[in-house]
């Protein structure tokens, strides 16, 4: 299994330098494309947390049978960090097992 790789995901300012992390990390392992999005309500709602989620690599790159370690809170960041996997191609052997910690954090709310 892959080492878990941080990935902090903001809102407005904070995107952008997720955004950088992610792309520096492309150049690298040509993989983690796109990020989640922030859910607009957890943001104007001022929200932080982190999603710990496990894939398999498919034989087509794809992540697969992506299952959710753990989310806090529960019920708030899960479905776009899904959403963003579903989109991710992975430069990994196919059948290696990866875990990925998503942590959402807003520079306005400290």
């Amino acid at each position: 299994m892959r080492k878990p790789f941080l990935l902090k995901i903001g809102a407005m300012v904070m995107l952008l330098a997720a955004s950088a992390v992610a792309q520096d990390r492309d150049r690298e392992n040509s993989q983690f494309l796109p990020l989640p999005a922030y859910p607009r309500d957890a943001a104007i709602e001022c929200i932080q947390g982190e999603v710990l989620a496990r894939f398999i690599v498919s034989e087509t790159f794809q992540a697969t049978q992506i299952e959710i370690v753990r989310s806090m809170p529960e019920n708030i960041f899960e479905d776009v960090v899904l959403e963003a996997l579903d989109r991710w191609v992975v430069n990994a052997e196919p059948g290696t097992e990866i875990e990925e910690l998503f942590e959402f954090e807003l520079e306005s709310c400290g």
